[in-house]
């Protein structure tokens, strides 16, 4: 028997539900952490919003268990950039996270997810893997599905 829990709002588009599937599936064993930027464009700011909303969906559902949301302001960027560049290798953060002032600043993407477990890594959104950036919002509608979220390798 397949159930799910069916709420308004996938992309901001109310007519459209969003599926969470509940059933036969356990809670995310691990850490899930949406880092935010501050300073963003209106377009931006309703996506994180729609993320934002989704991931609450999903922790209500019982889905995920620890869920944090934190400001790329109030965290170590540089830390974080290193952790996933060591993680999952430079060429796929990098086109999401750039260096600025000769590597002395990181510009941050307006929305990521990371995924950890016991620590370790063991999911990013968004990166770029074998030729294909794996987005946010694929991360969020494999976490609805029940899907594999988990695609950094230790």
């Amino acid at each position: 028997m397949l159930r799910g829990l069916d709420v308004p709002g996938v992309n901001g588009d109310e007519d459209v539900p969003t599926i969470i599937k509940v059933a036969g599936r356990t809670e995310l064993d691990g850490d899930v952490t949406v880092y935010l930027r501050e300073s963003v464009s209106g377009a931006e700011r309703e996506r994180q919003a729609v993320v934002e909303e989704e991931i609450e969906r999903l922790e209500n559902a019982g889905v995920l268990g620890s869920v944090s949301v934190e400001s790329w302001a109030d965290v170590r960027a540089g830390d974080r950039f290193e952790e996933f560049a060591e993680a999952v290798g430079p060429d796929a953060v990098e086109p999401f996270f750039e260096e600025k002032a000769g590597g002395n600043a990181i510009e941050v993407p307006a929305v990521c997810i990371a995924i950890r477990r016991d620590g370790e890594l063991t999911g990013l959104y968004p990166r770029r893997k074998d030729g294909t950036d794996q987005t946010v919002g694929d991360c969020v509608r494999a976490l609805c599905s029940g899907d594999r979220v988990e695609n950094v390798t230790n």
